[in-house]
């Protein structure tokens, strides 16, 4: 299997240079509305092989995602030899807002994190939260019109460390823009993809004489900026369908860059 894009993007590194595909026989985790592209070679004319999805470790909490199968893969005829793949220095740099991400200065560092608790009553249900962490912050779930938790000014970098504090898996997700991972659960990643959904660990028990605390977040840091172009309100969210809409979404305001000042005299 041939790795050629991941998230609907083709991978590059930092200044756009397309990566050249690379061969694998390792399982890919693909997040809730990850995207990925791979060229398979089939099996020989009358064997079959299967698309398989392996079980998911989600946490005690989440979801139970066992191993399936997904689709059978049958050869009626003799197959040509796959051609090799393209080399990254026949391809065209690809232009993008995101060229450079990881050179720019951050401006700010945030920490957004993931919360779920039981809803009061006698209903079994769970409240969804996301919220920055900051002094006076407030646990809401998100309700349809309400204001952004977040307002950033275009053409500004910031870093996200983007907190789990739950007991289940959980995939951060922002619209229209793109990031770069840093680091996952204090890992660096020596090639940061890009991408616009990353999923962040669950928490894990340390004890109560842990110099963390009882309980370690699971923790994902990303780079991001936000061009001029995206002006205006953009939702992030956990996507998985039943965490958002239980509340656990947020909007994030980009404000218009500002238009140069005329100089003192």
């Amino acid at each position: 299997m041939t790795v050629v894009a991941r998230d609907g993007s083709p991978l590059t590194d930092d200044a756009g240079a397309p990566l050249s595909a690379r061969a694998t026989l390792e399982s890919l985790f693909v997040p809730p509305a990850g995207r990925i592209e791979v060229l398979v070679r089939p099996p020989a004319a009358g064997h079959q092989a299967y698309l398989v999805t392996h079980a998911v470790d989600t946490g005690c909490a989440g979801d139970r995602v066992p191993e399936r199968r997904l689709a059978l893969i049958e050869a009626s005829a003799p197959v040509a030899a796959p051609t090799a793949p393209v080399p990254a220095a026949a391809l065209l740099s690809r232009a993008s807002p995101y060229n450079g991400l990881l050179a720019r200065r951050t401006d700010r560092s945030r920490v957004i994190a993931f919360a779920e608790y039981p809803r009061p009553g006698q209903d079994d249900q769970t409240d969804f939260y996301i919220v920055e962490r900051k002094p006076g912050a407030v646990l809401k779930p998100y309700h349809m019109g309400t204001a952004p938790a977040i307002t950033v000014q275009a053409d500004t970098t910031e870093e996200w460390t983007i907190e789990n504090w739950t007991n289940e898996l959980h995939a951060f997700h922002i619209h229209q823009v793109h990031f770069r991972v840093l680091e996952i659960d204090g890992r660096r990643l020596k090639d940061p993809p890009l991408l616009d959904v990353v999923s962040v660990p669950y928490a894990t028990a340390t004890g109560y004489h842990s110099r963390e605390g009882p309980v370690r977040p699971g923790r994902v840091r990303i780079k991001l900026s936000f061009p001029a172009t995206l002006a205006g309100d953009i939702p992030f969210h956990c996507h998985l369908a039943d965490h958002e809409d239980n509340g656990m979404m947020a909007v994030l305001r980009v404000l218009p860059a500002q238009p140069p000042q005329p100089p003192q005299r």
